[in-house]
């Protein structure tokens, strides 16, 4: 049987992690299978596009780094927000979320476009990985290659 790709329908300017977990959470409450969305931003951090990438299984959402690479290139985007959920309703992110997060922060960076979150959504609650500091030592990394490259 076939699933319906819904397009997300989260639209505005990302102001916060906060509010935007908690549209989050209305939009894929409910969803019987994990779903991978990409929101692409511009530069003042508008939504300009919304993608479903991947629809999964009741337990994964396997999806390859270059087609979320290839629709954030082709909406120009400056930064992406990756958001998916569990089924299950708890929104404890595993070590695939963390390392697939951190792949796909790496990668985009490679294309000059910044991962600015990757939310985990359950039935109430998400978990955003910005918040709980799984990007910090990237982002360290390369604060310091800046500076190297300044000096």
């Amino acid at each position: 049987e076939r699933v319906a790709r819904t397009v997300p329908k989260i639209q505005g300017r990302v102001i916060g992690s906060q509010n935007f977990g908690n549209e989050l959470i209305k939009a894929m409450r409910g969803l019987e299978q994990e779903q991978l969305w990409l929101f692409s931003l511009d530069t003042r951090h508008q939504i300009i596009a919304t993608d479903v990438i991947h629809i999964g299984s009741l337990r994964t959402c396997p999806f390859h780094i270059r087609d979320v690479i290839r629709k954030a290139l082709k909406y120009n985007a400056q930064s992406i927000i990756l958001a998916h959920n569990h089924p299950s309703g708890q929104s404890e992110p595993s070590e695939n979320d963390l390392r697939l997060s951190k792949e796909m922060a790496k990668a985009a960076d490679l294309f000059e476009i910044a991962l600015l979150d990757s939310f985990i959504v359950g039935s109430d609650d998400y978990t955003s990985l910005r918040e709980e500091g799984a990007f910090s030592v990237f982002d360290e990394l390369k604060e310091l290659e800046t500076n190297m490259k300044q000096k």
